[in-house]
């Protein structure tokens, strides 16, 4: 099994896929494959692949919008058959930091005289992924 993602660094938001490649490379066929993902929630059942034929699963995952920066999101599947025992595949995606200010600011009053004085609330937020 070979698994592969199409983009290894992305920003929260983004949408990757994940592409898996079930391979029969004896001379006699595969019955009863059981693949699971639990990171992308797939768990399919095949009866039967040939010799020498395979089978080609994808799914895409959306980046969390909330993930830090510099975060390693890795996935890991599991294949077994009647005839083989277990294997895993991994592919992973690395999150990229996305550094981003908010500022706002308030006066009050709003409008003043001469010599009055006025009260500045100034506020910055981090809305990006750098903590």
């Amino acid at each position: 099994m070979v698994k592969s993602v199409d983009r290894t660094v992305a920003l929260p938001g983004d949408t990757v896929s994940f592409t898996f490649e079930i391979r029969n490379k004896s001379n006699s066929p595969l019955t009863d494959l059981h693949f699971v993902d639990d990171f992308l929630g797939l768990d399919k059942t095949v009866e039967f692949i040939p010799a020498g034929f395979f089978i080609r699963l994808s799914r895409t995952f959306t980046i969390p919008a909330d993930i830090r920066g510099e975060t390693t999101i890795v996935n890991t599947a599991l294949l077994s058959s009647a005839q083989t025992e277990p294997i895993t595949a991994t592919a992973e995606v690395a999150t990229t930091a996305d550094p981003k200010l908010a500022i706002s600011k308030a006066v009050v009053p709003s409008t003043a005289f001469p010599g009055e004085i006025v009260f500045f609330n100034i506020t910055g937020i981090n809305i990006g992924n750098v903590r």
